[in-house]
C-alpha cells in the first residue's frame, strides 16, 4: 500500500488520510483471509476420507470447521495437529467386498427368469425348485 492510493482515498472520501490506510489494510487482510479460506477448504477437500479416519478425525467435520468459521476456521485446521497427522496418514483402498457362497442365505426369492414363480435359492446356486407366486 502507498501513501499516494491512502491520500486518493482520503481526499475523494473527505475522511483522515489514517482511517483510510486503516481501511486499506482491514480490506486487504480480508481479502487474504477469504483466499487462505478458499486454499483449506480445497486442501481438505481433496484429502482421501481413508487420511482422516487413520489420524483418528473425520472430513466431515473439518470441512464444516473450515466453511462455518471461515477464516478462524482455517486458521485451526492450519494450525491445528490433527492437519500434520492427517497428511501423513497412508491413503488406504477400498474394500472390495466380493460375493461369496453363503452371502445370501437359503429360502424362496423371486425367479430371475420368471417374474411370476419364487424359486428355491440353496445359499450356492438357484435349484430346479419353483412356486408360482
Amino acid at each position: 500500500m502507498n501513501n499516494s492510493m491512502v491520500a486518493e482515498i482520503a481526499s475523494t472520501t473527505g475522511i483522515p488520510a489514517a482511517l483510510a490506510g486503516i481501511f486499506v489494510v482491514v480490506f486487504v487482510l480480508q481479502i487474504l483471509g477469504m483466499i487462505l479460506w478458499v486454499f483449506k477448504i480445497i486442501e481438505i477437500v481433496r484429502l482421501d476420507d481413508s487420511q482422516f479416519r487413520a489420524a483418528g478425525s473425520e472430513k466431515t467435520n473439518w470441512i464444516l470447521v473450515v466453511v462455518l468459521a471461515g477464516f478462524i476456521g482455517a486458521l485451526i485446521w492450519h494450525f491445528s495437529g490433527a492437519r500434520p497427522r492427517v497428511k501423513a496418514a497412508p491413503v488406504q483402498a477400498a474394500v472390495n467386498y466380493s460375493w461369496h457362497p453363503g452371502a445370501v442365505p437359503a429360502a424362496w426369492y423371486p425367479d430371475p427368469e420368471d417374474a411370476s414363480q419364487m424359486r428355491w435359492w440353496d445359499g450356492t446356486q438357484w435349484t430346479h425348485y419353483r412356486s408360482p407366486r
